[in-house]
């Protein structure tokens, strides 16, 4: 992994329906544009809310 994204990790999304969908939408687009199936990763830096991160 890069230096600079050493100092994120992944986010848990399970009780954020609203920001999953934010991210399900622009994945469909993401898709459409480039004629291939596209996957969107969350992550947040560490330290911001570690209650927020996944395990």
């Amino acid at each position: 992994m890069d230096r600079s994204t050493d100092k994120f990790k992944l986010v848990n999304l399970k009780n954020r329906s609203d920001a999953l969908e934010q991210i399900e939408q622009a994945e469909r687009e993401l898709k459409r544009m480039l004629e291939a199936n596209v996957a969107l990763i969350a992550y947040v830096e560490d330290g911001d809310n570690p209650s927020r991160t996944a395990p």
